[in-house]
Order: C-alpha cells, then structure tokens, then sequence
C-alpha cells in the first residue's frame, strides 16, 4: 500500500524544492557546515491567484542532525473549497562523520475542515539506518491506525526533504546539457527521476533584470506528480536555490506554478 498522494499546491513545491535537482543516490554530497534556511513561496493554478502560502524551514539540530519543514494553508477560493486546508511535510534527517546523509524520520499530515469538525490525517515514515527496513504508520486524529512493514533499495533517498538538503549542500556547479538520473524511495517501488539542466534565463517575475537562473527539465517514470503528470520545469540560483516550478496542462486545464516570494539565509 502507498501512502497518500499530496494535495496540489504542497506538492508542486515540495517538487520545485527538491525534484528538480535532489533526486540523486546518496554517493556521499559534499557536506559543508549546517544549513540554515527560511524560504516563502506563493502558489498560483489557472484562474486561481493565489492559491496557497507556503514555507519551507531548514534548522540544524544537535548530533549532526538537521530538521526540515515544508508547510502551507489554501488561501481564498481554494481554501473555501478544500476545507481550509493545512498540509506539512516534515523530515529528521543525521549526516554521518562520513558526510552520508541519512532519513531518519518523514511525515506529512493534513488538516481540513470535514462536516463542522477539524480532522487530521496522514502517514509517518522511520527508517532503520542499519538495514532496508521501513516502518509506515497512518495517523489519524494523532493517533496511529495502521502499520505496514516496508523495504527501500540502499541506492534511493528516503523522501523529498532529504533530497533537497542534499542538492543544496552539494558543491558541484550547475552546467547547461548536464542529465541525472536519481531514484527515491516511493512505498512499494522505487521512483526513477531523470534532469536535464537546459539553459540559464531571466525570469520577469523574480530577481533583478540581469540575474539568470538555472531551467531544468524533470521527468519521472512513475506517477510521483500531481494528477498524473510526468513532466515539470524548475527554476534555481546558483546556489541550487528553488525559486520556481510549473507544471504545464494540470488536469488538462491550466497552468501550476509556484514562485518564491521571500527568502531568508
């Protein structure tokens, strides 16, 4: 059994935070000191704009370990209509004295507003850092209701969060015609990502006029994006920090995109 698909807009920027260029095998990343990072984000879809608020959190932690959090309310329309929803995604994650990155804990709740009551659901994920084993526990109303017993293959990431503190502490450049292919660990199976950095450009509605950012092409050979999509495009600095995402034809409508509004070193 696989775990719950996320709801659109946290998805689109859990991808353009970590998709995009963190789907890698975990060949030891050059680690350099605790990251440290806050980072906003507004989320737009068709007609709809915006959306959502979001924000992502990476704190350091003691013992080598680091914290992220990637968080959002639905805003207006959306919100009426979904719920008043509030979705996290969260993730414990150990670097080693070796500089491997480990996934120690990932969960991801949502709540929404069901029938006059507020309701809380969602799964959490610990990974054993000896062995392949996984423990998969859905939540609902903070209480654990089932448990399944999973297996990830030793060359994928854990999650998405720790995907991302991977790229972005890793010290190699971003290069036009450069291809990846990454694996991550997706419940039953194993989700293969292939990236593509296209070119650099300037975005009209990020930066300065003369600041270009990194277009890369991303696509995936399972259903791990919104509605059945398996094709995205990600925008980042140099630094290997998101800065937008879209994906084209959602739901054979419109266009998502999620654009970073406020960022905080």
């Amino acid at each position: 059994m696989r775990g719950p698909r996320p709801t659109l807009w946290i998805f689109i920027v859990a991808s353009i935070a970590g998709l995009g260029s963190a789907w890698a095998e975990p060949l030891a990343p050059q680690l350099s000191s605790s990251l440290s990072l806050r980072a906003a984000y507004v989320c737009k879809y068709f007609l709809f704009d915006p959306i959502a608020e979001l924000e992502l959190l990476i704190e350091p932690l003691e013992n080598g370990q680091q914290r992220v959090l990637l968080q959002g309310h639905a805003l207006g329309v959306v919100a009426w209509m979904d719920g008043d929803r509030e979705q996290s995604y969260e993730s414990l994650i150990e670097i080693d004295g070796q500089g491997t990155l480990i996934t120690l804990h990932h969960q991801r709740l949502t709540r929404i507003n069901s029938r006059g009551r507020r309701i809380e659901y969602g799964w959490r994920w610990t990974f054993d850092r000896h062995s392949s084993a996984v423990c998969a526990q859905r939540l609902w109303g903070g209480k654990v209701v089932e448990t399944l017993q999973q297996r990830r293959a030793t060359e994928c990431y854990g999650d998405i969060l720790s995907l991302l503190l991977a790229f972005q502490r890793e010290a190699q450049p971003l290069r036009c015609a450069d291809r990846y292919h990454y694996n991550l660990f997706a419940g039953q199976q194993i989700a293969g990502i292939d990236v593509v950095v296209e070119t650099q450009e300037p975005l009209a509605d990020v930066g300065d006029d003369d600041e270009l950012f990194w277009r890369c092409r991303i696509r995936s050979d399972a259903e791990v994006f919104p509605a059945g999509c398996f094709e995205m495009t990600l925008w980042c600095n140099d630094q290997r920090l998101p800065v937008k995402g879209r994906v084209s034809r959602f739901a054979g409508l419109g266009t998502v995109t999620a654009t970073r509004r406020v960022e905080e070193l």
